[in-house]
């Protein structure tokens, strides 16, 4: 079971903060000098292909796994034909998404555009790898509609006496949906850095973009865009004087991303044996049966509840985690206790990326006010975790002084046994 916790205070990383750092953009941008040196007319360029018209959201293409097998860029068919989407040309990222046509008729376009009116200029993006059962939900922010007023969702100072200008499609494009989390970590070389290089296909010049020390406190995340090509560099341990770097792995964006270079290593168990474990364990469910005496204050007469997320929360979390799941590391234990059993069988996790996971957590916040029936301020989204078989969880109390309610989600599950 694979489970994200989110408990509640300002956000808080149980992770040393990655380091942001935003990937140019400028050297993919085409140019709009005029370059024309003649008298003669050039000839114009050919109107872009009539998109595919699709009436119900399960003709869209998926996987074997039921997942969406591509990213899709979709607005109404009887739409006004001046809205930008109608005369898109996708040009830089023509090979990463596919353009959509809902028919005016059809369920489709009532799952995704559910206030559409003809005339709306609206327009919505699909995640490769959002499952077949809520694919049509989207988050927000992957929405777009003419008549909103709102900024988009990039990182801008706004003067408080100005008025938010709201955002062209393109501009909507280019900050919310072509624009891509990334976060890399180093489990390649404790002794050397890995080096990222941000290059463009077909061409020999590289840039480089950071360097990697070892480890999940030393986690880079960065704005990257659809498309955009890495190239990593790495020595292995002890690889002896005069060692040079070597190709790791090429890699191009297609979605949020976090990736690891190298396999984090096994755990270990210090020479303890089992019956130093179950001491441990027998301690540790003491102490936290002695710490859940200390809250005083109840929400329900219950304890907890049951239910189902939005569906376009579950799609977004759901497509992230789908597009990882190659991804995950061992969680790091060292030190943490014996909550989880990992001297007896791996724990997976993937890290979430900063900016998904704040869009996401506002969304849980607002489940857990209502369900507590007073406002909570958000502490704390931890990640993914991946349990396999034999794995478990002990019962615990979380930080006495900030986590006062905390939320469970199951993303995926498979292989179950009775």
């Amino acid at each position: 079971m694979l489970s994200i916790i989110t408990l509640t205070t300002v956000v808080v990383a149980l992770f040393s903060a990655p380091t942001r750092v935003v990937a140019n953009d400028e050297t993919i941008t085409p140019s709009n000098e005029a370059t024309a040196s003649s008298s003669v007319l050039p000839t114009p360029p050919p109107p872009p292909p009539t998109p595919p018209i699709i009436s119900n959201l399960q003709d869209f293409e998926f996987d074997i796994n039921g997942k969406l097998s591509a990213n899709y860029l979709v607005y109404p068919q009887d739409e006004d034909e001046e809205c930008e989407a109608h005369s898109l040309t996708i040009g830089t990222y023509e090979s990463f998404y596919e353009l959509v046509a809902l028919d005016s008729d059809g369920d489709a376009l009532k799952i995704v555009f559910p206030n559409y009116q003809h005339g709306d200029c609206v327009a919505a993006w699909l995640d490769v790898g959002t499952d077949r059962s809520v694919v049509g939900h989207t988050m927000p922010h992957l929405h777009y509609d003419d008549s909103d007023d709102s900024v988009g969702d990039i990182d801008i100072d706004i003067d408080v006496e100005e008025e938010a200008v709201p955002q062209t499609f393109r501009e909507w494009l280019h900050d919310d949906v072509f624009r891509k989390e990334v976060c890399f970590l180093n489990y390649y070389s404790r002794q050397n850095p890995v080096k990222v290089y941000w290059y463009q296909d077909g061409k020999d010049e590289e840039q480089l973009t950071m360097e990697l020390a070892y480890g999940d406190k030393n986690t880079k995340c960065f704005y990257s865009y659809l498309g955009h090509a890495f190239r990593t560099y790495g020595i292995k341990d002890h690889a002896g004087e005069g060692a040079e770097y070597e190709i790791i792995d090429e890699l191009v964006i297609q979605y949020i991303l976090v990736k690891a270079f190298g396999e984090t290593p096994p755990y270990q168990n210090f020479g303890k044996k089992t019956d130093d474990f179950e001491r441990s364990i027998e301690q540790t469910l003491r102490s936290e049966w002695t710490r859940h005496t200390i809250p005083k204050r109840t929400f329900s007469p219950l304890g907890f509840a049951k239910g189902r997320l939005p569906g376009d929360v579950f799609a977004s979390m759901g497509s992230f985690y789908y597009n990882n799941r190659m991804n995950k590391i061992r969680e790091e234990w060292d030190g943490k206790g014996y909550f989880v059993n990992w001297w007896e069988t791996d724990v997976y996790f993937v890290q979430v990326p900063w900016n998904l996971k704040e869009k996401i957590q506002i969304r849980l916040r607002d489940l857990v006010s209502e369900w507590a029936g007073t406002n909570v301020e958000q502490t704390v989204m931890y990640g993914l975790r991946q349990y396999e078989s034999g794995a478990r969880l002990l019962t615990h109390v979380d930080r006495l002084r900030t986590h006062v309610v905390s939320l469970i989600v199951n993303i995926a599950q498979g292989n179950l046994t009775e």
